[in-house]
């Protein structure tokens, strides 16, 4: 069976490199190196410093944790205060059941 790309001859084509001025200038000596550091010392990390926005974000993200931890803790205590008195109004229905 023959392809419809029988008919296509392919060739590769020998393009020249693409050569800046600035390296002709300089001799073509670093046309295919890696950049390097010159200086050996030690780079500073970059300070960020964080706009007044993002320290409103902060604190509303800080709120809102505290008013979920707040939460949960809160239906731990309702629970357990219904608990509570679930077991004292079955207490003193026993008591009076027995005082008749």
């Amino acid at each position: 069976m023959e392809s419809i790309f029988d008919n296509y001859h392919l060739e590769l084509e020998d393009r020249p490199l693409k050569i800046s001025k600035h390296t002709l200038l300089k001799g073509g000596k670093d046309i295919f190196k890696m950049s390097k550091s010159k200086t050996n010392e030690p780079v500073a990390p970059a300070v960020y410093n964080k706009s007044k926005g993002e320290h409103t974000k902060d604190i509303i993200i800080a709120i809102l944790v505290a008013g979920v931890i707040s939460f949960i803790g809160g239906m731990y205590f309702a629970n357990h205060q219904n608990d509570q008195i679930k077991q004292a109004v079955s207490t003193a229905t026993a008591t009076e059941t027995v005082k008749k």
